[in-house]
């Protein structure tokens, strides 16, 4: 790796493990060029060395979709500016440029809300202060970011330079940071322009260009850079700057526990979702930015409790230009415990491995610290995975991806008192030893294959095919099943025996959720009938038109067959729906009500990136969205839900993943067996 054009700069070797280089700035406030001077010092000197540390974002800083045009400004992270340090140049990209001669005008002294803040005279920074095109050193480092930043006196958040919004949504997160506790537990009118929301919450109104302003604010890349974690989770002391602007870092957190507490973060969502066009990219940033805060305050309640496998699921919320820096980022705030203090499981920042082998890795060495393989319910189904990351074993997170479902077995993984499943009960698991990577060892139970398939849940979105899922009730009505009721096995497999956020449990709880699961079936009836009549009569007939009609006929036939014989009464009579409907259309909300607000919700969290299948043994589960006819399923001892396996060859499996099989979950599949070992890959 060659330095960039233009640089002139000789980096000495650092004489020794705990020596680092610090920055210190030369040039005063009305120069224009930049003057800076680097010196080594030893972490280890008595006393300490003072310096802060700058964390900031190599790219472009700035959330630019709603900005008006003249506002945009191309910032990349191309090393190209150059800065005069001990008479030579170093160059740097244009953010960290602007950065230190923010720093450069602002001074020693600062304010900072109501107290003062002196910044240090010396400053470490990562682009300048690490050799970057010296990988032994920049390894080296990196392992030793969490002391750098922790023996910091400050840790310097630069957020970027203004924009025209800037000090509008500084003032609005300002207002919403003021919110007490206690008013952010208020039922507030779902609507960012009733003035009753200000009221409430004893704020000024804010308008629709105060809420934009906000989310530019908010959608600055800073907060979604995954060393950012590690950088303020070390800190003494933070230090917000803004452009000309320095913030309270405990504002931006109460703004945003403000947002989430009382719902107005989603809505923040849906108005950003009205002003740009790439609507499901553009406003993921808002829910994950509001979701990244969150992380940070949690990291920081939970410091020393923290395991590796939390950590690295943490990571998968932010986002990196190395993608190694997703397990190297977060290992200086992991505590290793006994069972991870040989050599075999050190996990040391080198760049000049495989990012599949670096990930293979911190996926072995959580399962041995968790002692269990749950690990395996945060792999995502294969359609979810990055395209870059195929060659990654089956059974290790992708962890460049977002989560798209709710692992089963919950996230963060509940108390060993509070899981909700244990199908592997009676099943030991086996520790891991030397192990032949990326080959991993299991023992387990193949309960059967998997022999049916339904729609996933956007196919069901999109073109209406919730008719599959009562299709496949008719196949296990019709053949032999090992439920004493298969419509009540069925309609509990699609929403996990889950309602309101809690099993179903007692014989109160299953009539609740059986009647808001009929009344959820009556507005599948209802928004097909809508869609249909949306897209004209026949006489201006498309095919699509023709695939729901086909949809509407296939769910009429199968709801009249089925529900004569429904116990449960799950499946309601088609004249009860259609009574229902004709009630409702004066008011739709008298017929879908909160029974179906919860039941529809139950339904998402469940479906959501999976599909129904059934086996052939009859057993019915929602499993990963990837599942194919001929999938096996299997119990593994140490996983507490089922998995879905796919065979290579013999004794050699690939995993599909995780999936929830009615009538297994609690150890039923494991009997007397104990298991037989095969190999994921």
């Amino acid at each position: 790796m060659s330095a960039p054009k233009g640089q002139n700069y000789k980096f000495s070797p650092l004489p020794s493990k705990s020596s680092i280089r610090l920055l210190r700035i030369l040039s005063g406030p009305s120069e224009q060029a930049l003057r800076c001077s680097l010196e080594v010092v030893d972490l280890s000197d008595t006393p300490e060395p003072s310096y802060d540390c700058l964390s900031y974002t190599w790219g472009n800083p700035l959330y630019q979709k709603i900005l008006p045009p003249q506002d945009g400004r191309e910032i990349t992270d191309e090393r190209k500016f150059r800065i005069e340090c001990d008479g030579l140049i170093i160059c740097v990209a244009e953010n960290l440029l602007e950065a230190l001669s923010q720093l450069s005008r602002n001074g020693l002294e600062s304010t900072s809300g109501p107290q003062r803040w002196r910044r240090q005279d010396r400053i470490w920074v990562d682009a300048i202060c690490i050799h970057q095109e010296d990988m032994e050193e920049r390894s080296s480092q990196v392992a030793m970011m969490e002391r750098i930043y922790r023996q910091a006196q400050n840790v310097v958040v630069w957020l970027g330079p203004d924009d025209t919004l800037t000090e509008l949504g500084i003032e609005v997160m300002q207002r919403l940071a003021s919110v007490p506790p206690e008013k952010r537990e208020l039922d507030l009118p779902d609507d960012l322009d009733n003035p009753e929301v200000y009221i409430g919450l004893g704020i000024p109104f804010c308008t629709p260009q105060d809420w934009l302003a906000l989310a530019t604010f908010l959608q600055r890349t800073w907060f979604s850079r995954v060393w950012v974690l590690q950088e303020s989770f070390a800190a003494r002391r933070i230090a917000v700057f803004c452009g000309t602007h320095i913030l309270n870092w405990t504002d931006i957190t109460a703004a945003s526990k403000t947002l989430g507490d009382t719902g107005l973060g989603r809505l923040l969502r849906e108005r950003v979702e009205r002003v740009t066009t790439t609507v499901i990219e553009e406003t993921r940033y808002v829910a994950n930015t509001l979701n990244n805060l969150y992380i940070f305050e949690e990291i920081r309640e939970n410091a020393h409790s923290l395991s590796l496998e939390t950590l690295l699921q943490y990571s998968r919320y932010f986002g990196a230009s190395n993608k190694m820096d997703h397990v190297y980022a977060v290992l200086g705030m992991w505590e290793r415990g006994p069972r991870q203090q040989t050599s075999s499981d050190s996990i040391t920042p080198q760049y000049t491995l495989r990012v599949e082998d670096v990930f293979a890795k911190a996926a072995l060495v959580s399962i041995r610290e968790m002692g269990d393989l749950n690990l395996l319910s945060l792999v995502e189904s294969a359609p979810f995975r990055s395209a870059e990351m195929s060659s990654l074993p089956s059974w290790v997170p992708d962890y460049t991806t977002t989560p798209f479902t709710e692992p089963l077995r919950g996230n963060p993984r509940p108390a060993e008192d509070e899981a909700r499943w244990n199908a592997s009960a009676g099943l030991e698991w086996e520790e891991l030893g030397a192990l032949d990577l990326p080959l991993l060892p299991v023992r387990g139970i193949q309960v059967s294959t998997v022999t049916h398939r339904a729609a996933t849940e956007a196919e069901i979105i999109d073109s209406h095919q919730e008719y599959t899922l009562l299709a496949l009730l008719k196949h296990c009505l019709d053949a032999p099943s090992p439920y004493a009721d298969p419509i009540d096995a069925w309609w509990r497999t699609l929403i996990k025996d889950t309602f309101q956020a809690s099993p179903i449990g007692s014989r109160e709880g299953i009539v609740e959720a059986c009647r808001a699961f009929a009344t959820l079936l009556t507005y599948w009836v209802w928004s097909l009938e809508m869609r249909i009549s949306e897209l004209g009569t026949p006489l201006t007939d498309t095919p699509f038109h023709q695939t729901l009609t086909k949809a509407y006929s296939h769910l009429h036939s199968l709801i009249v067959h089925l529900s004569p014989i429904d116990k449960t009464q799950a499946i309601p009579s088609w004249s009860s729906i259609r009574s229902n409907i004709k009630l409702g259309e004066a008011n739709v909300s008298e017929t879908f009500d909160q029974d179906y607000e919860h039941i529809a919700s139950s339904f998402r969290l469940a479906y959501m990136g999976r599909r129904l299948f059934v086996t052939a043994s009859g057993h019915q589960g929602i499993g990963p969205q990837a599942l194919e006819k001929g999938d096996e399923v299997w119990v593994l001892g140490g996983a507490r839900v089922p998995m879905v396996l796919r065979r290579v060859q013999e004794g050699m499996y690939g995993l599909v993943g995780e999936a929830y099989v009615h009538g297994i979950m609690e150890g039923e599949a494991v009997g007397e067996g104990k298991g037989r070992k095969i190999y994921l890959q």
